[in-house]
C-alpha cells in the first residue's frame, strides 16, 4: 500500500498557521518513530533515515557526504521553512470571486 499524501504531514509541525492555534492547549502531542524510514537492501541490511544530523555517523564512510548535502539546510531550517510556507507570488493579491 502506498500513500501519495505522506510525505506531506510532517509540514504540519512546521506550519506557522498552525502553530498558531495553540493546539497543544487541546492535547495536541507530536509522536515521532525512532526510525523515519528503512529501505531494504538486496543483502538483507537496510538503509535507515533518522531524525537529527547527529546520527549520521552510523553512515560511516558517507556521514561527511551525508553533512556536505543536507547540513546547510539543518543550520536554516527556520528560516527555509518560513520562505517555504510563504503564500505563492503568483497568488499574491489576488481575490477570491
Amino acid at each position: 500500500m502506498h500513500d501519495d499524501c505522506a510525505a506531506f504531514h510532517p509540514t504540519g509541525i512546521a506550519s506557522p498557521y498552525f502553530a498558531s492555534l495553540g493546539l497543544e492547549r487541546h492535547g495536541l502531542r507530536w509522536l515521532w518513530p525512532e526510525v523515519d524510514l528503512a529501505h531494504p537492501l538486496d543483502d538483507g541490511r537496510a538503509g535507515l533515515a533518522v531524525r537529527g544530523m547527529t546520527r549520521t555517523e552510523t553512515l560511516g564512510l558517507d556521514a561527511d557526504r551525508w553533512e556536505r548535502v543536507f547540513g546547510p539546510s539543518v543550520r536554516i531550517f527556520d528560516d527555509l521553512i518560513a520562505e517555504v510556507f510563504q503564500p505563492s507570488p503568483m497568488c499574491r493579491g489576488t481575490r477570491s470571486r
